[in-house]
């Protein structure tokens, strides 16, 4: 009869052990799958003239932010930022504050000793020294302490990915700014030319004024040309100071020294195999991920609070003796307690605790969905926008070969008083208008080229 009812007792833990583990993996499976099915974009990988959108030779390996660059000098610039930027010693130090949590869950699968020593006296009398040790151990009978651990382990990923995430993004950040300084670098030279020509005009209109052979509307507009491209000067060396600023803050420091070369670098195009990249490099799709396996670890952990438990103790209490010496070294009587224990009724707490570990889990399955098609539209927008601005840069270089053509052509018939001085202007105004305007394209085909590397996963 005894047999039999532990036979039932036996097969109804067993039940709910198997309960405890059916559908634990159910969503990061759907969720692996989900990832999984992204291996086609809609936006097309040709170019304006129908050429597939490649990289140069053994380019393809460069699946690093740091080598879409050909400079450097970038790469040092990151790693003085993973040095001292207090964002990023803050993520490393949750990676340590993890690993710390995960070795004190480790140590739950271990006996715990512990040493005591009583001493009682009385009055008139010598006092009494009674030692002792004591030893307690959760059996891990149906592995939750096993689960726990593996959720700290979980927990550790996270702060990995959490840190790799902000280190890819400072990187992005760092190799941005780069850029922009040197186009404010580039709109200072062409604004400061531009001024140039402008106040040896305005010296020309003048004379020609003073001769009678001008009107004073061509003098005013010629001082209100200058003028403008002064405050737009200006606004640019504002800009370059700004942009300097940030760089340093995204550095960690104060005050930056650098040298900013005159000339954009070159890119290599991060577009090759597309269709076989994976987004499940990212780190914000991997922190996603490992919050629902970790919710799926809760689950089961939850499960196995409603099944009982096994504590072991025991003690090793030596005699009682006048004198501690004698106390240590006198005969030790062992004893040794096992206690099975089951929860019976807790007002469901437990069962509570079951469905919210359900439901906690399929919340951050929906979160994960939601970061995956983030991720996607992130990609196929940078895609849109590589191919878009790839035809308006070469479009604007073609309109500023144009017009510097022009420009040539009317300053010969300026020469031969076939054209007015206004009009000649009106020309070389709008060649410096198109040089800017190149200038601000590149820039944003390169960051964006760069988001496009950052949204594919690419790290630093």
């Amino acid at each position: 009869m005894v047999m039999k009812k532990y036979l039932v007792l036996t097969a109804a833990c067993l039940g709910l052990t198997a309960c405890a583990q059916f559908g634990n993996q159910e969503y990061s499976q759907r969720a692996q799958s989900l990832v999984s099915k992204q291996t086609q974009w809609q936006q097309s990988q040709t170019d304006s003239h129908g050429q597939s959108l490649s990289l140069g030779k053994n380019e393809s390996q460069a699946e690093r932010l740091s080598l879409l660059l050909n400079l450097p000098e970038v790469q040092q610039l990151i790693d003085t930022a993973t040095e001292h930027s207090p964002s990023l010693k803050q993520s490393e130090l949750d990676i340590a504050i993890a690993d710390i949590q995960t070795k004190i869950s480790h140590a739950t699968f271990w006996p715990s000793l512990s040493a005591g020593m009583n001493i009682s006296g009385k009055e008139a009398s010598s006092g009494e020294f009674s030692p002792s040790i004591g030893i307690s151990w959760a059996a891990d009978i149906w592995g939750k302490q096993r689960d726990t651990s593996r959720a700290q382990n979980i927990n550790l990923d996270i702060a990995k990915s959490n840190f790799n995430g902000a280190k890819s993004l400072l990187g992005a950040n760092i190799i941005t700014a780069y850029l922009n300084l040197i186009r404010a670098q580039q709109l200072i030279a062409i604004e400061s030319k531009r001024l140039t020509v402008l106040e040896q005009n305005q010296v020309i209109i003048v004379n020609r004024y003073k001769r009678g052979l001008g009107d004073l509307q061509s003098l005013d507009t010629a001082r209100s040309s200058t003028e403008s491209a002064r405050a737009s000067l200006e606004s640019y060396r504002e800009q370059f100071k700004q942009s300097k600023a940030s760089l340093a803050l995204l550095l960690g420091q104060t005050q930056l020294s650098l040298d900013v070369p005159q000339a954009f670098p070159h890119v290599l195009n991060p577009v090759t195999g597309i269709a076989s990249q994976d987004l499940g490099r990212r780190p914000d799709l991997q922190v996603a991920y490992s919050k629902i396996h970790y919710n799926e670890q809760q689950i089961s952990i939850a499960y196995k609070s409603l099944l009982p438990s096994l504590n072991l103790t025991g003690s090793l209490a030596g005699a009682s003796s006048s004198s501690l010496q004698d106390s240590l070294q006198s005969s030790s009587s062992w004893s040794l307690l096992g206690q099975l224990t089951a929860p019976l009724f807790q007002g469901g707490r437990l069962k509570s605790q079951v469905e919210l570990a359900k439901l906690t889990t399929e919340q951050s399955f929906w979160g994960y969905k939601q970061t995956l098609l983030a991720a996607v539209n992130e990609t196929e927008k940078a895609l849109s926008a590589e191919l878009s601005l790839a035809k308006r840069q070469e479009y604007l270089q073609q309109a500023a070969i144009n017009a510097q053509r022009s420009f040539t052509h009317y300053n010969r018939k300026y020469q031969q008083g076939l054209v007015s001085l206004i009009d000649l202007l009106q020309v070389q105004q709008q060649t410096f208008n198109l040089e800017s305007q190149v200038v601000e394209i590149q820039y944003q085909r390169l960051a964006n080229r760069i988001t496009l590397g950052l949204a594919l996963g690419w790290g630093v």
